[in-house]
């Protein structure tokens, strides 16, 4: 009889077991495939690019340009489509009525942040060239080449961060381990050679890091995990084939193509996204002379 008494009561909390896994995927599924939905229907008003076609791009983005036709008013277009839909999750944020429920729309957040600046404001600027100072202007211009720090700063800012100014200096003037300080909110670990940087992806997971390269210069960029595996080096600098906003092989770059010294990361988490949904003013850690 207590045999029977612990299968049957077993049984029951094995179900609510299986039920609360079920629920919390089904949940994350949803937070997904609400995103896609809202990422097609930008496609389909010309916003946004097919997913097949920014791989083409990222093949040979010297030829490219901006992808998407009348870049002034479709990137415009873009930048209030993303600014809307920050506004409608912040709302939702503010509203929470628990913890739990704040942690749902920080990890919905988290999702958009990835898609909106990897998959929507990246593919606009692919091919547009790198200058050492180059600073971008309003809309992606093959006339107007961009600066690594530059170039993060403005996607960034154009995914609804808010960056600001502090005593004139911006985000993009400073050294990579100073810029990625002062968006984490934190000082980010030396990370060793390329095994090191597998281990951290590895113990973190899919998502979009920031990285700040020291290899007898400064470079900063963005590093994307896919949940499949793949790794992309989003950045404008010099690559494979030439010098200009490119989409690399991410393990290739840092292991064949860059000599480094020095490499920092900082992962897009939850405090980051909380800064995102607030509108939290991200500033220079370090003011320079």
């Amino acid at each position: 009889m207590r045999k029977g008494f612990v299968a049957l009561v077993l049984v029951p909390l094995g179900l609510i077991v299986a039920g609360c896994v079920f629920a919390e995927a089904s949940d994350s599924m949803s937070d997904s495939t609400d995103c896609v939905a809202w990422v097609d229907s930008l496609r389909n008003e010309g916003l946004a690019m097919a997913r097949y076609d920014v791989l083409a791009l990222a093949r040979d983005p010297l030829l490219a340009g901006s992808p998407l036709p009348d870049s002034s008013q479709r990137y415009s277009e873009l930048l209030q489509a993303i600014e809307r839909k920050r506004n409608e999750l912040a709302d939702r944020y503010r509203a929470a009525a628990s913890g739990v429920e704040r942690d749902r729309v920080v990890d919905e957040a988290d999702v958009y942040i990835e898609v909106v600046v990897a998959d929507l404001l990246f593919p606009s600027w692919l091919g547009v060239g790198r200058g050492f100072f180059g600073v971008p202007g309003r809309i992606p211009r093959l006339d107007r080449p961009v600066a690594c720090g530059h170039f993060v700063q403005k996607l960034l800012k154009d995914a609804g961060f808010n960056t600001q100014k502090r005593a004139g200096t911006w985000l993009a003037y400073l050294a990579p381990r100073d810029l990625l300080q002062s968006v984490g909110g934190y000082v980010p670990e030396d990370v060793p050679a390329w095994d090191g940087i597998s281990a951290r992806l590895a113990e973190q997971g899919a998502g979009l890091y920031l990285v700040g390269l020291e290899c007898g210069w400064g470079h900063v960029g963005l590093l994307r995990r896919e949940s499949g595996g793949n790794l992309w080096f989003l950045h404008s600098g010099p690559h494979f084939r030439g010098a200009s906003v490119s989409m690399d092989d991410g393990e290739r770059y840092l292991r064949q193509f860059i000599e480094w010294q020095h490499v920092w990361m900082v992962e897009f988490d939850a405090d980051i996204v909380v800064k995102w949904l607030e509108g939290t003013v991200i500033v220079p850690c370090v003011v320079m002379e």
